[in-house]
């Protein structure tokens, strides 16, 4: 007869991971990737336009602001915290200080989770099977190992490291359901404790997220089923005043709408809480389907495996947690109508718990798999890495780098001896965590984890580093915004941009210091879109007028649109040397006595 545990371990498999270790990796990991480049595009630039219209105060009147275009969507809390900091350290660039907040809410996250695992491996039903000799592991440190297994997983996840190094509200509901969930975790070992974190990350969570009315009926299910379990059965009124606290957090910014004078925008924030609501459209559950695993690499996987195992337990609280957590935001995403890659992150807290759960029980074979899977995948994309980067440095080999340099014409291609010192170090502590493997045949909890972390860990401070300024060069504005500030001169005036995008708005804003006309508040489909829907409005308030046009847009229509009403003369054209699809025009009005002809938009 099978064993009902899946956990049969000795002592010597909970062998501690260095803390010291673990703490530099996730500093590492918290860095790369945010300093040495400007904002870019999609959620990150609008999170910093935002971000930093609050510190310079041009978002009073409507808490969310883009360079003078204001919105309501994901409520104005996360962009307020990073304004904050932009604020506090004004001898910082903004776009640096803006990433402080970003590298503290990833080391936060990761602390909720480790003490989340924490306390749900020292209950009963997680611990290993009792050896009829002695020397199963003691509890506190097969919890412990049992943590860093979490911790290694959450930096292994792929969608984590892509979505959570910018400034967007999905990152900072990440990092509090995350908090939420260690809260929760917490309280069967503490209850007053645990109850106050709980409610306290929850409460946040429901001012600050804004995520759709789904927020608050998920929230409110996640408590019901989490109050089923015997190990919850004394919390319940902790959990009702969790309920409590999240219905008066959600409530309370609606309530206060009269006295701050912002009844507008928080009508519009409510429109577009309800806007969300609805089941998901097909093409987007299609590209959930075929997405979401690559993207939860290798939490959700991982996850799924981990109820397989733990089949017997799942009414135990290490599982049911997870599982809750799972079950529950994956239905909030069915339940949105606009869904894309970074909400995918609201599943991975309960992900990466079940995951962890799963190292203890892999079966030897398993575990042997994944590693040598992880060894050699991992192990030759930082060998094509490094050859990109030397062909890209060196010009070598001659015909590789040919075809490498064609993809960044005008990019100072010299060796940077810093990025170069970074990238070596990553190199040698892949190849230190790969012989460590080979030599050792020892089987430790964390250990099907430890490659994956390492090698993801590799790859993503070789691309932080080595990479970035290519990425920087494909990826930043800031050419065309200087450009565009050299072509406008007096910057006194304002421009009236037509079809740009928000986070277009934000970035040419910040590095060409580019006054663009107010515009109403906003309720946007896609805000994130780099372009603005086709239109065209028949007047404009300023005497500049900023147009972006998408020639595969333009060419898509039956009739190409036109300036607005004036007489306009264009003074300048450019683009991203990556983009040649994307065309930016700067006219000026010119009197109408002038003789002018109207310049297409299109010409």
């Amino acid at each position: 007869m099978p064993l009902l545990n899946p956990v049969l371990l000795t002592e010597q498999a909970t062998q501690k991971l260095p803390k010291a270790l673990l703490l530099c990796m996730l500093l590492a990991y918290a860095i790369s990737g945010l300093l040495g480049r400007d904002p870019w595009r999609g959620d990150d630039a609008m999170g910093f336009g935002m971000a930093l219209s609050i510190a310079q105060g041009e978002g009073a009147n409507a808490l969310q602001s883009i360079a003078g275009a204001h919105l309501a969507e994901n409520g104005p809390l996360w962009f307020a915290m990073v304004g904050a900091f932009i604020y506090a350290l004004p001898f910082l660039p903004p776009h640096v200080a803006s990433a402080i907040p970003v590298i503290l809410s990833l080391l936060l996250a990761a602390y909720a989770l480790w003490y989340a695992a924490y306390y749900l491996a020292k209950t009963p039903a997680a611990q290993p099977l009792a050896l009829a000799m002695g020397g199963q592991p003691k509890p506190v440190a097969y919890a412990q190992a049992v943590a860093d297994g979490a911790v290694l997983l959450f930096l292994a996840t792929l969608g984590i490291a892509l979505r959570t190094h910018e400034i967007s509200a999905d990152n900072f509901h990440f990092v509090l359901l995350s908090c939420l969930m260690m809260g929760v975790c917490l309280c069967l070992n503490t209850h007053k404790q645990g109850a106050a974190r709980a409610i306290i990350a929850g409460g946040v969570f429901l001012i600050g997220a804004a995520v759709g009315l789904q927020a608050v009926v998920t929230a409110l299910l996640w408590l019901c089923l989490i109050c089923l379990l015997p190990a919850w059965q004394g919390l319940r009124v902790a959990m009702i005043g969790l309920a409590l606290a999240g219905l008066l957090g959600f409530a309370a910014p609606f309530s206060l709408a009269k006295i701050l004078g912002q009844t507008a925008y928080f009508d519009a924030l409510w429109a577009w809480n309800v806007q969300q609501i609805g089941l998901i459209p097909a093409p987007r559950l299609r590209w959930l389907l075929a997405n979401g695993a690559i993207f939860a690499w290798p939490a959700v996987p991982f996850a799924l495996a981990a109820l397989w195992r733990w089949r017997r337990y799942w009414r135990a609280p290490h599982i049911w947690a997870g599982a809750s957590f799972l079950a529950v935001y994956t239905l909030a995403l069915l339940l949105r109508t606009q869904v894309g890659e970074s909400h995918l992150l609201s599943v991975l807290p309960g992900a990466l718990m079940l995951a962890a759960f799963l190292l203890p029980a892999l079966p030897r074979v398993w575990m042997n798999a994944i590693d040598w899977f992880g060894v050699m995948a991992l192990s030759l994309i930082a060998a094509f890495v490094w050859l990109v980067w030397i062909a890209m440095s060196f010009g070598w080999p001659p015909s590789f780098a040919k075809n490498v340099l064609r993809l960044v014409p005008g990019m100072d291609t010299s060796v940077n001896a810093l990025a170069l010192i970074i990238g070596l170090a990553a190199t040698v502590f892949w190849i230190v965590i790969v012989r460590w493997r080979v030599l050792s045949a020892k089987v430790v909890v964390w250990r099907a984890a430890v490659v994956w972390s390492a090698g993801s860990l590799t790859l993503w401070v070789l691309v932080g580093s080595l990479f970035m300024p290519w990425l920087n060069h494909t990826k930043t504005y800031r050419p065309v915004a200087m450009q565009l500030k050299t072509a406008l001169k007096d910057h006194s005036q304002c421009v009236s941009p037509v079809r740009l995008g928000l986070p277009q708005r934000a970035v040419l804003a910040y590095f060409g210091d580019i006054r663009f006309e107010p515009q109403p508040l906003q309720i946007t489909t896609d805000a994130s879109a780099d372009s603005a829907p086709i239109d065209t409005p028949a007047t404009v308030g300023c005497n500049w007028l900023l147009e972006y046009a998408s020639l595969q847009q333009l060419s898509s229509l039956e009739r190409l649109p036109y300036l607005p009403d004036g007489n306009w003369k264009l003074a300048w054209e450019g683009r991203r040397f990556i983009a040649k699809d994307e065309r930016f025009r700067l006219y000026q009005r010119l009197p109408l006595s002038t003789p002018s002809k109207p310049t297409s938009a299109t010409q």
